[in-house]
């Protein structure tokens, strides 16, 4: 066949088999192309469909030909140049079926004679050109349920129930141009739904309504280009509360039912959704309990619910089969019928209890027929024990064998009892006890009186089969570990004297030496309260001279609470102010502290508070300490004398600076001196780096002779003394305050300007004369 002309009439043959997809997909493609070429570029389209030249294994009968008269439409007045509808590959006719008429894969196509071409631009494999993509006006995405698309045109599916609606994205193509839906039932053999001609102006269809179960296939064209899908409303089971549901055995369209039983498992009654009139449907059940199978209900034509009669714990297969003018549909299901002997119990567990030579026994109830359920069950065990004799029985699904003995191999046997007095198979286990750590200790207490901690316990109920047992004990102070004891017995006195302000605790751990540990248990906590010590007795001692300083002890009260770790002592002035302050550790056992650099000729008071763990004492009562004066007292010369033999000091005299050297004196040192015969306080000075002190005699008075000089240190102790002599020429007849005369030395150089004055005039008149 050539290319179709404006104006012509066709007829094509095809071949129907209702129970060919492909055929009947392809008539359909073809007899849809046809029809658009003829609305853009010929006015009459016209197909002739025969029925099949041979039945199918479904119908025996055969049909005769049917021809379909050629109509011929009114010629459609269209605009020269149009597109072609694109045709995937999955359009394409088999060889086999293809009409002579129309060419094969490959075969060149017959070229247009007419002034008026069918288009200029063919859809290749890249699509269409990018001035006819260009002319395209694309509408909003949907949300679609099921979608294709292509050469940028989407079919949009979307479903709502058993119902669908299918919309194109994009306005219409092409001259004349205008929406064509389509959607055949390959279940039902049969179109159930199409646009129609001329086409529709609307992008989308009303709600369709479908049957559930079924498989469609949709199309969709804007007038060039075209979409196809595949999509199936999946059957749905008919709402019934049912204790079984098929499965999808994979044959052909799945096809859903359900069962439901008989309480004493002697019948059961299938349900499933009839599909549209004409299908018939079959309903298989065979007893599989042993081979062979055994066919125990068989029917065509069933309908829904069916029942039919089984036999209780019996296993069964039940196959339903749907057929009509379409593919086949099916169904299976397997169950066991409700047994009246009830099952045996399950997950049967022996755990050894912690507290004795035990076993506690559990497991599930057995499932048994809600017409005769079990009532009891009857446990068993070899060798018998105290907890469980030859056969005992009980109501609930546990019990407890006692006073097993260690490494002997017990079995224990469980069965379940109907109400009509039907057993089950036994559930069985075996077990063997060994010999176990302790159980815990009890009535575990700590006690305390005074400083002593004690411990005592009641001894395991259960001592593992492996006595004696023995204890771990441990003591811990404030949550750290202090000690560890082992003991036989079950009390015990710590060696440790209870501290003020620490909890204590004690773990005990029983334990055998062929067991090992059992679990701890860990005691009550006890306390030996603290409290804040009583107020302190304050002493000052006043020392010092050039550094004046009060010295400071104490005696503390009692103790009745923790030892005191630090001293609080403040120094307050006459008017009650704090002029120094200072916390002092008593690490060391220190007994004293110094108040130094204070004005000489002071009165102070001091006040002392005593610090422990728990807290601060009162105040002390005030201690009263007045500083010394500057200058210390000097020494008579009879007391010089007494420590004459121990001096470390040698001294000299130039003019009238008096020096001191003193042995193991540093620098810095200040040291105070006084003159003798009687005392003249030459005042304080400071040693320098070669262990010297110097001081200027002068204005103290000192007649020519010998003189002694005491040296005292800052607290007023003796370095020592020695003496010096004044000679008679150097002696002033007064001396100043400074050390020297000013008067005196006025006359002095008075005295030698003269001289020189003398001196030079006579060598002058020496020189007149000459």
């Amino acid at each position: 066949m050539g290319a179709p002309r404006k104006g012509n009439s066709y007829s094509v043959l095809i071949r129907a088999d209702s129970e060919d997809r492909l055929t009947r997909l392809f008539r359909l493609v073809l007899m849809r192309t046809l029809t658009r070429r003829g609305l853009a570029s010929f006015a009459v389209a016209s197909v002739l469909i025969f029925a099949p030249l041979a039945s199918t294994a479904a119908f025996a009968d055969d049909e005769p030909v049917v021809e379909t008269p050629v109509v011929e439409a009114p010629p459609i007045e269209t605009p020269s140049e149009e597109s072609p509808v694109e045709q995937s590959p999955d359009e394409e006719v088999p060889a086999e079926e293809t009409p002579a008429e129309v060419p094969t894969e490959g075969a060149p196509a017959e070229q247009p004679t007419s002034d008026e071409p069918l288009g200029e631009e063919p859809i290749g494999e890249g699509g269409p050109s990018a001035s006819r993509f260009s002319t395209m006006s694309l509408a909003p995405e949907p949300t679609c349920d099921v979608s294709a698309t292509d050469q940028g045109l989407t079919l949009c599916l979307t479903f709502s129930g058993s119902t669908v609606t299918m919309s194109i994205n994009r306005t219409p193509q092409g001259d004349g141009g205008g929406y064509f839906f389509y959607i055949d039932d390959f279940a039902a053999d049969s179109i159930v739904y199409d646009s129609g001609f001329p086409r529709t102006q609307a992008a989308s269809t009303p709600a369709i309504t479908l049957t559930p179960g079924h498989e469609y296939y949709a199309y969709g064209d804007d007038s060039i280009y075209n979409v196809r899908t595949f999509f199936t409303i999946p059957a749905v089971v008919p709402e019934h509360d049912c204790d079984y549901s098929s499965t999808d055995p994979g044959y052909d369209l799945a096809y859903p039912f359900c069962l439901d039983e008989a309480a004493d498992g002697t019948s059961a009654t299938a349900y499933w959704e009839a599909l549209n009139p004409g299908y018939s449907t079959w309903l298989d059940v065979y007893d599989v309990t042993s081979a062979p199978w055994t066919l125990v209900y068989g029917a065509w034509d069933s309908t829904s619910p069916t029942s039919f009669s089984t036999t209780p714990g019996h296993d069964y297969r039940l196959v339903l089969n749907t057929q009509g003018g379409g593919p086949s549909w099916w169904g299976v299901l397997f169950y066991t019928a409700t047994s009246l002997t009830p099952a045996a119990p399950t997950d049967l567990t022996a755990t050894r209890s912690g507290t004795s030579a035990s076993i506690d026994l559990g497991w599930d109830a057995s499932v048994a027929n809600p017409t005769n359920p079990v009532v009891s069950y009857t446990v068993e065990v070899t060798p018998t024990s105290t907890g469980i004799t030859t056969s005992s029985s009980t109501t609930t699904t546990a019990l407890t064998a006692t006073s097993l003995v260690i490494d002997e191999e017990y079995t224990f046997t469980v069965t379940a009892v109907a109400q009509n007095g039907m057993p089950s198979e036994p559930a069985s286990t075996t077990v063997t006890l060994g010999a176990v750590a302790p159980t815990t200790v009890t009535g575990l207490v700590l006690s305390r009186v005074g400083s002593e901690i004690s411990a005592s316990w009641t001894a395991p109920t259960y001592d593992g089969g492996a006595g004696p047992v023995e204890y771990a004990v441990y003591l811990y102070a404030d949550g750290d570990m202090l000690d560890s004891y082992d003991q036989t017995g079950t009390s015990i006195v710590f060696d440790w004297a209870a501290e003020y302000g620490v909890e204590y605790s004690v773990e005990v751990v029983p334990y055998t030496n062929a067991a090992g540990f059992g679990p701890s248990t860990t005691s009550n906590t006890v306390e030996r309260p603290d409290s804040v010590p009583a107020a302190p007795t304050a002493y000052t001692d006043p020392y010092g001279y050039k550094d004046a300083r009060v010295y400071v002890t104490w005696d503390l009260a009692a103790a009745t609470g923790s030892d005191v770790h630090t001293l609080s002592i403040t120094l307050y002035d006459a008017a009650g102010g704090v002029f120094a302050h200072q916390l002092i550790s008593l690490a060391g056992n220190r007994t004293g502290m110094d108040f130094t650099g204070l004005p000489n000729d002071t009165a102070f008071t001091v006040t002392i508070a005593s610090i422990n763990d728990a807290g601060m004492s009162p105040e002390s009562a005030p201690a009263a300490a007045t500083t010394l004066s500057l200058t210390p007292p000097a020494y008579t010369p009879e007391e010089l004398a007494t420590y004459s033999p121990y001096s470390q000091v040698t001294v000299s005299l130039n003019g009238t600076e008096l020096t001191a050297h003193i042995t193991g004196a540093d620098e810095g040192d200040w040291v105070f001196g006084h003159a003798y015969s009687t005392p003249f306080a030459l005042g304080w000075t400071q040693v320098d780096g070669a262990g010297n002190a110097r001081w200027s005699i002068a204005g103290a008075g000192l007649a020519s002779g010998v003189h002694t000089l005491a040296v005292q240190d800052n607290f007023g102790g003796i370095w020592g003394s020695a003496s010096f002599t004044i000679a008679p020429a150097a002696a002033p007849s007064a001396l100043a305050h400074a050390g020297t005369d000013p008067s005196g030395t006025t006359t002095l150089a008075i005295a030698m300007l003269a001289l020189g004055l003398l001196v030079t005039a006579t060598r002058l008149r020496r020189r007149a004369r000459a």
